[in-house]
Parts: C-alpha cells; structure tokens; sequence
C-alpha cells in the first residue's frame, strides 16, 4: 500500500478503529496494522494517538496461553518513526485524523492556573 522514500517499512493492510473515524483527535488506539519491514513481518501492530496529542506505533503484543505478555520492541528510532509515518499516511487515506494536536490540560494545577489567570485578567478590565 504505502513505502516509505528509503522502503524499508511497507504496511500491508490497516483498519481504522471506530474511535478514529469523523475527525476523533482524542488520545487512544488509531488504527490497527499489518506493517513489512525487511527481515520482519508485523501482524497487529497499532498506531495511537499519545495523551500529548503526537501520533506514535508500536509493534504486535500477545498473550501466551500461561498469562505472560510477548511481543516485539523496535529499539531502531529511525525504523520506528519510519513505521509510524508509514502507518500515518495510510491511515490518513483512509479518513482517520493522524494531525498532531495540542494536548489538553492534564493537570489540575495547568487547569488551576489557566483559571486563576482569567480571573486576575478579568478584574483588571
């Protein structure tokens, strides 16, 4: 479907979650992915928007039938900002929002703040 310029990621097939379609820029799953990358095939690996609004993918995770976690980690940043463009371009034709996005205030004390300075600016007209 998609390569990247030096084609070392190629996705396979994506499904946008539901959650995703119609513009949602909330913070959560994407998109789930089939992803080629030389050596390697990925089957589930999912593409998410982060709580700081930047998009970011990570590769397949499991379960094995004795409860523990398996799965693979990219240690190559290169490869894995290769993997998550690749899936960002594709999700993108497929109507899902991968625009960054400013992120919401989090913490109380941003939100306090925030506040605070409305108010102080609000007496002062």
């Amino acid at each position: 479907m998609a390569e990247t310029a030096a084609a070392r990621v190629r996705i396979l097939g994506l499904r946008v979650s539901k959650r995703a379609e119609d513009g949602n820029a909330l913070s959560g799953m994407v998109a789930s992915f089939d992803a080629k990358i030389p050596g390697l095939t990925l089957f589930g690996a999912t593409l998410w928007r982060r709580r700081d609004g930047q998009m970011t993918a990570s590769p397949p995770r499991g379960e094995r039938n004795d409860g523990s976690s398996s799965g693979v980690r990219i240690d190559d940043e290169e490869l894995k900002a290769e993997l998550c463009a690749a899936a960002c371009r594709v999700a993108a034709i497929f109507g899902a929002n991968v625009d960054p996005v400013e992120p919401p205030a989090t913490a109380f004390s941003e939100l306090a703040g925030a506040l605070k300075d409305r108010s102080a600016s609000d007496r002062e007209a």
